[in-house]
């Protein structure tokens, strides 16, 4: 457990001196910080609280915490609890190392994990959640504590969707699916379930979309074990990484929409980089010199009877698109931008 996660909120003043309006580069004091005090586990979350403004933690304060994190504990993680099996983590601050302290931690038989001192690299706290959370907020400004709290506590989508009670169940007919102590636990946390007819791999994603795809991308390779499949399985792709590393660019014309400011903002927001594009250059646009005028070669002549006969076959044409044919319109792309940019 680790406290101290501080979220200034500050207004940067400017030098208005001699009449001119100079700003400078510095950390003025805060307006106001938030305190937080969080405890978790590999499984999430156990216990977590904002610290009230004027409140200090000391050693009566951390017992009370400790406290309320034991009943936690005991809530969220009842068969832990009465395995004795966790420990408590936390570092060598003051508080942590009372009298008053270790006394409760002996009465309940809380065994505690040796910290060295001025290790943050083995505190979860310093290493992942509290600069996780640092980065989700960097950059924001916030007009008050509750509000600084509200963001730092804002539901995910899917916890959002969690609550609401909309989501539905999808799944096949297999037999472990229809036991009556599964359908018991659907029942008793009032979890609704599509129905799925037998022998119908063509409405369940996981066989038309998500093994299929899976499947193919590991296609045709060998693996020595079953921790070799599973690491490949679970590789980040090559264009999660790329956006990962800020080394890709976006290319695209000159249209209006392009140069609207709603969406300069938005590429400004997201750090996203555009390379430059003359007006009139389709030879540097790989859309034009590559990708439609070879969908319009694969259709030519052909006669459609409606918009979704031309989508169902241009479609079939794109999935015929190889890896190859990208590399070569990009090495084709870099020979333009060489001589016209």
């Amino acid at each position: 457990m680790k406290h101290g996660a501080f979220f200034l909120i500050h207004k940067p003043k400017n030098n208005h001196s001699n009449g001119t309006h100079q700003k400078k580069v510095r950390l003025d004091k805060s307006e106001g910080k938030v305190m937080l005090v969080v405890s978790f586990d590999y499984q999430g979350l156990v216990y977590y609280e904002f610290i009230k403004e004027g409140i200090t933690i000391n050693k009566q304060a951390y017992k009370e915490i400790l406290v309320r994190l034991r009943d936690a504990i005991i809530r969220k993680r009842n068969q832990l609890f009465k395995s004795k099996q966790w420990k408590l983590l936390h570092d060598n601050v003051p508080a942590h190392r009372a009298i008053i302290f270790q006394d409760y931690l002996a009465k309940h038989s809380v065994s505690v994990l040796p910290h060295p001192p001025y290790s943050p690299d083995i505190a979860p706290c310093d290493f992942f959640f509290f600069s996780k959370l640092k980065m989700t907020l960097k950059g924001r400004r916030f007009s008050s504590s509750s509000e600084v709290i509200e963001n730092a506590t804002k539901p995910t989508p899917r916890n959002q969707l969690f609550k609401s009670k909309q989501w539905k169940l999808l799944h096949d007919n297999v037999p472990a699916h229809r036991a009556i102590i599964f359908q018991d636990y659907l029942a008793k946390h009032s979890v609704s379930v599509l129905p799925h007819p037998p022998y119908s791999p063509d409405i369940a994603p996981c066989d038309f979309f998500f093994f299929s795809k899976l499947k193919m991308t590991l296609k045709g390779r060998r693996f020595s074990s079953s921790s070799e499949v599973i690491e490949n399985a679970t590789k980040p792709t090559p264009r999660n990484q790329l956006f990962k590393s800020k080394q890709w660019k976006l290319l695209h014309d000159n249209v209006p929409a392009h140069r609207a400011i709603i969406f300069q903002d938005y590429l400004a927001k997201h750090s996203v980089s555009v390379l430059p594009h003359p007006p009139y250059s389709p030879d540097i646009a790989p859309c034009d010199f590559f990708f439609f005028s070879k969908l319009k070669m694969t259709l030519k002549g052909r006669r459609f009877s409606s918009s979704s006969e031309v989508i169902e076959n241009a479609t079939v044409e794109l999935n015929k698109l190889r890896k190859i044919d990208f590399e070569l319109a990009f090495q084709q792309l870099f020979s333009h931008w060489k001589k016209n940019v």
